[in-house]
């Protein structure tokens, strides 16, 4: 079960996932990873700023990179 640590960066810069978690797999922490982005991604249009990019960095206990999640929603009206 791999410890793994969710860090966002978005237009506040980078928060750093300081205490991480333990998934199943990577690919249940990618999951996380899209609810976790899908979340702040709706409060961002919410509030009015578009364009949103949004990434989550999924590193090991290590520092090593296991996948990263980028998304980016533009509102055209």
């Amino acid at each position: 079960m791999p410890h793994l640590f969710l860090n966002l960066e978005n237009h506040n810069g980078l928060q750093p996932d300081t205490e991480g978690r333990d998934f199943d797999t990577v690919d249940a922490a990618i999951a996380e990873a899209g609810r976790t982005a899908g979340q702040v991604l709706a409060e961002d249009i919410a509030a009015g700023r578009t364009p949103v990019r949004i990434r989550v960095l999924i590193d090991d206990a290590a520092g090593q990179r296991q996948a990263t999640l980028e998304s980016f929603i533009e509102v055209k009206r």
